[in-house]
């Protein structure tokens, strides 16, 4: 898998392009949804590393309703 950045100058060009990718079933995400997607990533990790840190003792977990009260 190839991942491809296309910067166009209006709306009109971009517009052709996606129709282009369309025809040819090619994936587009906006770079709202790969900022999305990268922001979530990180923060599964980030809940990863305190999970293996309170497994270890370095670190005191919450319990779920400690969370929903900071929701």
């Amino acid at each position: 898998m190839e991942t491809i950045v296309i910067q166009t100058e209006d709306k009109d060009k971009a517009d052709a392009l996606k129709a282009v990718l369309k025809v040819l079933k090619l994936d587009i995400v906006s770079e709202k949804e790969q900022i999305k997607a990268l922001m979530n990533a990180m923060s599964v990790a980030k809940g990863y590393k305190e999970m293996l840190n309170a497994k270890a003792g370095n670190l005191i977990a919450k319990d779920a309703e400690e969370l929903f009260k900071e929701l």
